[in-house]
């Protein structure tokens, strides 16, 4: 994939390689990036490839909305991840096309080129292209449909159903961007969290729509600052969390917020909090057996309101799932 500015912007650039560094989180650790600084911001390109994938990370961070030409070699399958505001592109059989903050898509897309209106701000996309040995035997509808168009070498692109980045999600990225292995280690483990963004995509198709009666009118700029929330909550689960704080930051009212929120995400901000919690706790019980410490890191004062949660939720108290 290769990102093509403007000519009238292409003499005011530099290009430079640098190598991963601790400074810069929302980038993949173990990869190199290419950045392209100029009049309008900077672009930060990383990607590696392997047998059975290909992965990108792609940092946006633009002083002025501009339009890039983007070049596809061959044609794709590919789960894109929105993590941090979003963009419009056009699609061959689509026209245009929009990935939204807090929202990935499954999607085919053919070899050749398109441009992509990338906005002022920052923008954060993480993609997975799969190979057709990740999808082979699936029997799920839209996944046959992007498998049919791949080997017939279609020229209309698809863009399946669209998804919310929950925790689940959520942590699964996490511990993309956090893998310290090297060589064959990380392939292994890379490969391994490929299915798990692509099991929980599928486990989309069976989520029965809860219906959220709300006395509310929400603008699409409200929905994102609701999507907004999610990724703040996130960022501070080890700690209290004020949701009337929370509500004043994206400017919303507290109760529209928590409708808004329901609204989203088909749950409310208290369960959508503890499954986030529970999730960050059991990724760390993977890796260490400090309970104490781990408590403390999912937002909880006591060691016992810890276990008694994480026991109501799993089934398990923290102790034996560590086993």
């Amino acid at each position: 994939m290769e990102f093509i500015l403007p000519k009238h912007l292409q003499r005011q650039t530099s290009i430079t390689i640098s190598s991963p560094s601790s400074e810069t989180p929302d980038l993949l650790p173990f990869l190199d990036t290419t950045n392209i600084t100029g009049p309008f911001g900077e672009m930060h390109l990383q990607q590696t490839s392997a047998t059975m994938y290909t992965i990108y990370q792609h940092i946006f961070r633009m002083q002025q909305a501009i339009r890039l030409e983007v070049v596809i070699p061959e044609p794709m399958i590919t789960l894109s991840y929105a993590i941090q505001g979003g963009l419009n592109f056009g699609l061959n059989g689509l026209g245009e096309t929009e990935i939204k903050g807090g929202i990935y898509h499954l999607y085919y897309i053919p070899a050749g080129s398109y441009m992509a209106d990338i906005p002022e701000g920052t923008t954060a996309i993480f993609q997975v292209n799969l190979h057709t040995e990740h999808i082979e035997g699936l029997s799920n509808e839209a996944i046959q449909q992007v498998l049919k168009n791949v080997l017939q070498n279609s020229r209309s692109g698809l863009q399946q159903k669209g998804a919310t980045i929950t925790p689940k999600v959520k942590m699964v990225l996490e511990r993309i961007f956090s893998c310290d292995m090297e060589d064959a280690q990380r392939d292994i483990f890379l490969r391994a969290r490929i299915y798990d963004l692509l099991l929980l995509y599928l486990d989309t198709f069976s989520d029965i729509p809860k219906e959220v009666n709300t006395k509310y009118h929400f603008t699409p700029d409200e929905i994102q600052s609701v999507q907004t929330v999610s990724t703040k909550l996130i960022n501070i689960l080890h700690e209290q969390i004020f949701f009337r704080e929370i509500a004043r930051q994206v400017h919303l009212h507290p109760r529209k917020m928590a409708e808004g929120f329901r609204l989203v995400y088909g749950v409310s901000i208290q369960e959508w909090l503890l499954q986030a919690r529970m999730e960050r706790a059991k990724l760390l019980l993977q890796q260490q057996s400090d309970i104490r410490q781990i408590a403390y890191e999912v937002g909880y004062n006591t060691v016992s309101g810890f276990i008694r949660a994480f026991r109501n939720f799993t089934g398990f108290t923290p102790a034996h799932y560590h086993k």
